[in-house]
């Protein structure tokens, strides 16, 4: 047993000393690399004998995984045990395995490090130069809308920064000379209150709700900040971004996904509005802020992810707006009149749907296809309906044909075509095999395709009122070769006596030579 634990404590002592170690932080070099607080992209640390080595500017963070943070990273950091323990141009510390950042041995200027390669210790040597740091405010307080910096005034060993702030998110940034960031300081309590001081130390970011014209006061010694003041007026609103124009596209009945005909909202400042939107069919949709020929190469916004569901409470839905690329984003309700109104502000786009009215949905159903010129609406090939079980007969159907089912509508509002295979990059026609059900789908691109020829044709299909479950089309009907011997099997028969000849009213009782659908035998006439 004792051998065994030796055995182990050898094999995990390899392990360890084999293992890469790899770091990231305000600003950190390996040779001539350099690297900024990215997990994913982090420095391979070099090795000299017992050590990993490298240089860093500010607080930074080591691990033995390469991954991003939150996919592996955090799973192998080490920090300190404690703090440095220091000298006037040297620091060690003890390193534990606990997931969190390393402060700098001393800040201002970049540090040599080596970590001992068992993760055990970790040592640090700079120049004896005292090196002066400073503090700035960083966040969403100075304009509403984006992070920026503004810089800082000791006065008598505290920090001001005087002017016009918003509500909003930030922090205090500590940096070296040049305004490169050492360490990063947030993780105050909400400030509600003006001329109260709120603990204020390093971690996630802050929140603001105070608006006006401010003097913030950081306290390094104490870690704490204060808004002193009355707050007056404030800034004036950060204008909001909005498009000039913006269309409602989808499925909308007498425009289905056409952007040259789609309707546009109202603007109204950073509102756009719009009522009585009768949506059909899929009833699915998403905006466009171009009604040109390059409508879906511009700017879009829907939601953020495709065929999102609205979810109504009391008539009204909310969702945020994303803008697209790629796939539209498609908002998916049920067929029936909407009022929209789309809002852009500082934090986002949000779109509110309400229900206005019911509208009719189309029950009867139209075969479309190579037989009819794909005419949208031929009442021609009406389907006959019972229940859920559509049903149309005609005497043929040539060879190659292809078709779908579709609502009895003016449009292409909703109609169903055949399942595809889903590693297939782009719709294909899919052939059906003759007195056969298979899967058909509402939206589908897939056509159904008829290869050989039939007579006798009956196209059965059933409605699925569950939009995960999947519709049915069955095609029966005759082939060519199945047609003639069912006319041959319907011939009569004929007979012949022994010397071969045709006999029109044979003998009862008497022998025959017979043949009857193709085959020959000797019978006796009855």
């Amino acid at each position: 047993m004792k051998k065994t634990l030796l055995m182990m404590a050898a094999a995990l002592t390899a392990w360890s000393a084999s293992a890469q170690l790899y770091v990231t932080g305000a600003s950190v070099k390996v040779g001539d690399q350099t690297q900024s607080w990215d997990a994913a992209t982090a420095l391979k640390c070099a090795e000299e004998g017992d050590y990993y080595t490298f240089q860093a500017n500010g607080e930074f963070s080591m691990s033995t995984v390469l991954a991003d943070w939150d996919d592996g990273w955090k799973t192998g950091t080490y920090t300190l045990n404690g703090g440095w323990t220091t000298t006037s141009t040297s620091a060690t510390a003890s390193l534990q395995r606990v997931d969190g950042n390393i402060p700098a041995a001393k800040a201002g200027e970049y540090v040599s490090y080596k970590v001992k390669k068992d993760l055990s210790t970790i040592e640090a040597s700079f120049s004896s130069e005292e090196v002066k740091t400073n503090f700035r405010i960083h966040g969403q307080i100075l304009n509403g809308s984006t992070w920026e910096t503004a810089e800082m005034v000791e006065k008598n060993g505290k920090w001001e920064y005087e002017g016009d702030v918003v509500a909003g998110e930030f922090g205090i940034k500590e940096c070296d000379p040049t305004g490169g960031q050492l360490v990063w300081i947030g993780g105050a309590a909400t400030i509600t209150e003006a001329n109260k001081a709120y603990s204020f130390v390093e971690g996630s970011n802050s929140t603001n709700s105070l608006a006006g014209t401010y003097t913030i006061v950081y306290d390094p010694a104490n870690q704490t900040i204060t808004f002193k003041g009355e707050g007056g007026p404030g800034p004036e609103p950060h204008p909001v971004d909005t498009p000039d124009h913006l269309y409602v596209v989808g499925a909308i009945a007498g425009c289905v996904w056409n952007p040259a005909t789609t309707p546009e909202l109202t603007k109204a400042e950073n509102v756009f509005s719009i009522s009585d939107v009768e949506l059909t069919g899929e009833a699915n949709f998403s905006f466009l802020t171009s009604n040109g020929e390059d409508a879906w190469n511009a700017l879009r916004y829907g939601a953020a992810t495709d065929s999102q569901e609205l979810e109504f409470v009391d008539n009204e839905a909310t969702i945020s707006l994303v803008s697209r690329t790629g796939d539209v984003g498609a908002i998916v309700a049920a067929p029936g009149k909407y009022d929209m109104t789309v809002t852009f502000t500082t934090e986002g786009v949000t779109l509110k749907v309400v229900k206005a009215g019911e509208v009719v949905v189309v029950e009867d159903l139209v075969l479309s296809g190579d037989f009819n010129s794909w005419a949208v609406n031929d009442r021609a090939f009406l389907m006959t309906r019972n229940g859920s079980t559509y049903t149309y007969s005609m005497d043929a159907i040539e060879a190659n044909t292809m078709f779908k089912v579709k609502t009895a509508e003016d449009e292409w509002t909703t109609s169903w075509g055949a399942e595809g295979d889903p590693s297939w990059t782009e719709a294909q026609p899919v052939a059906v095999t003759p007195n056969v059900a298979m899967n058909a789908w509402p939206g589908s691109g897939c056509n159904f395709l008829v290869e050989n020829a039939l007579t006798n044709v009956t196209i059965t299909f059933v409605k699925s009122d569950d939009a995960s479950v999947a519709s049915t089309l069955t095609v029966q009907g005759q082939s060519a070769i199945e047609t003639v011997e069912a006319a041959a099997a319907e011939a009569p028969a004929q007979y012949y006596n022994l010397q071969g000849i045709r006999v029109l009213a044979p003998e009862a009782g008497q022998l025959y030579i017979v043949n009857r659908a193709g085959k020959v035998s000797k019978e006796i006439a009855r």
